[in-house]
């Protein structure tokens, strides 16, 4: 990862980010590593075909890797514009009222990503997943 451009290093962090969201709320919502309960519609699929979905757009560097504003998602739901209303309710249910609005206020300030930071997550979210794919299995 040495060589890698800053943009480089956010593709593989996102690569890796994502399949942990996937992971963690299939464990969350089914108790397996296999499916997941989409976060706005509530059906079941398969998590190698789920995105995983934010509640405040990709393009907002500040919340882009915020675990609080991404989960699973149907392909359908996320393709929708992300159903953000009904999304926003879910966020506020897991993690306490007031935090879609902490969301969208973080939305506004911009987060620049060094090259340490994103090293040290890629790293940190790559043993998350080894995690649970050596206690549950992996779906990949």
């Amino acid at each position: 990862m040495k060589n890698k451009t800053v943009t480089q290093l956010k593709k593989i962090l996102w690569k890796e980010f994502s399949r942990y969201i996937r992971l963690r709320d299939a464990l969350r919502t089914t108790g397996n590593t296999k499916s997941a309960l989409c976060i706005t519609c509530k059906q079941l699929h398969d998590i190698k075909g789920m995105d995983a979905g934010h509640g405040i757009t990709r393009g907002e560097s500040s919340t882009l890797f915020d675990e609080r504003n991404v989960h699973a998602q149907c392909k359908r739901c996320n393709m929708r514009g992300g159903e953000q209303y009904l999304y926003m309710i879910e966020v506020d249910k897991l993690y306490g009222e007031g935090t879609a609005e902490e969301l969208q206020r973080l939305r506004h300030e911009t987060k620049k990503f060094s090259r340490p930071e994103l090293i040290e997550r890629i790293i940190d979210y790559r043993e998350r997943i080894n995690k649970i794919d050596n206690k549950h299995g992996s779906p990949w």
